[in-house]
């Protein structure tokens, strides 16, 4: 029962040895003991797993809940017109929220290898959710003004609707951790 719910946990290598020193333990003739340690061993299992998982939902809904906002100004952003007399800004909205987006979808496909510490506040989880998306952001940012100083994807400033181009790579930096990286390591070289 208990190798059953080693896909739980997050140490496998402790419950592993933990699960020996249990077998060696009945072994040695306290097999009552043993069973009784099983069944403890189960209910931390569980009660871990449990806590894993609020503490993911936590982070991914604050970061849902973050991006939600954002998309929602950028919304009303573009019906009301807020910002039309300002191209970078209102591009930037826009951009912005892509990268929230990216970023979105960068912490859902991940979400099982968060792994979330015990003896963490709870709360936490929903800044870390909320601090992810704000790197997506800040990413989203600085492919929006490489594209405009011409240094990368400048094809983005030739197409007939160039925000449709900053959006796209706003998304795709969004998502990848290491586009922005790698982004600035090519840039640093070419100086």
């Amino acid at each position: 029962e208990v190798k059953g719910l080693l896909y739980k946990v997050v140490d496998k290598t402790t419950t592993k040895t933990v699960i020996s020193h249990i077998i060696i333990n009945a072994i040695r003739g306290n097999p009552t003991e043993s069973i009784t340690q099983f069944d403890e061993l189960i209910k931390q299992i569980n009660k871990e797993y449990e806590a894993q998982f609020k503490n993911r939902i936590r982070l991914l809904t604050s970061a849902l809940i973050f991006t939600a906002i954002i998309i929602g100004y950028a919304i009303l952003n573009y019906y009301y017109g807020w910002y039309k007399n300002s191209t970078h800004i209102y591009n930037l909205i826009f951009v912005v929220a892509g990268g929230s987006v990216g970023g979105f979808f960068s912490i859902s496909i991940g979400l099982n290898k968060v792994v979330c510490e015990q003896d963490v506040n709870d709360k936490l989880y929903i800044f870390y959710g909320i601090e992810r998306i704000i790197i997506a952001l800040l990413a989203s940012v600085i492919v929006y003004f490489a594209i405009q100083s011409e240094l990368v994807f400048s094809i983005c400033i030739k197409m007939t609707n160039p925000l449709i181009g900053y959006v796209t790579f706003a998304i795709v930096s969004g998502f990848s951790e290491t586009l922005i990286p790698t982004l600035l390591q090519k840039i640093e070289k070419e100086k």
